[in-house]
């Protein structure tokens, strides 16, 4: 499955997609320095030295992106974290706690409860299905089925008008 979203990405580029792997990888790597590098700048370089594969050549990635959404999740990310957290802690089984989870895979249930609770005119399954994906490049079946499930109760959680199974 990594393969074929770094071959769709590649080949159609989705820029939501883009933009969602971009804004995971910019709070990876602001949690990754300790938080000692503004998100801004870590987001702007990103954005000018971007590599979707080993094979890829590095290039920017202004013109392939939704500006505005990743403006959005990068610049409220922070200021919502608190609130954030406490919604992932909720549908964590007792033995879990966000500092047990692995560094990716926080990052993409992070990005993808604030695009939940932000993104009203990006419908739920739209955004379930992208960041599943996202987790399917990193991780194992049973990894990504652990994401779905979390990622299902906060859609319930945020925006159950719209959540049907």
């Amino acid at each position: 499955m990594k393969e074929v979203l770094i071959s769709n990405l590649n080949n159609k580029i989705n820029k939501r997609s883009v933009t969602r792997l971009i804004a995971i990888q910019t709070l990876y790597q602001y949690y990754f320095y300790e938080q000692k590098h503004d998100i801004t700048t870590l987001k702007k370089e990103l954005l000018d030295n971007y590599l979707l594969s080993e094979e890829s050549n590095i290039e920017p990635y202004h013109d392939k992106i939704d500006t505005k959404l990743l403006q959005n999740l990068t610049a409220k990310i922070i200021t919502l974290l608190p609130e954030i957290d406490h919604d992932i802690n909720e549908f964590l089984q007792e033995q879990w706690d966000l500092e047990k989870l692995p560094d990716v895979l926080l990052q993409i249930l992070r990005m993808a409860n604030l695009e939940l609770k932000l993104a009203k005119d990006t419908p739920v399954k739209v955004i379930l299905s992208e960041y599943v994906d996202i987790a399917a490049c990193f991780y194992d079946i049973q990894k990504v089925t652990f994401v779905n499930s979390i990622l299902e109760n906060l859609a319930k959680k945020n925006r159950p008008n719209e959540f049907k199974k």
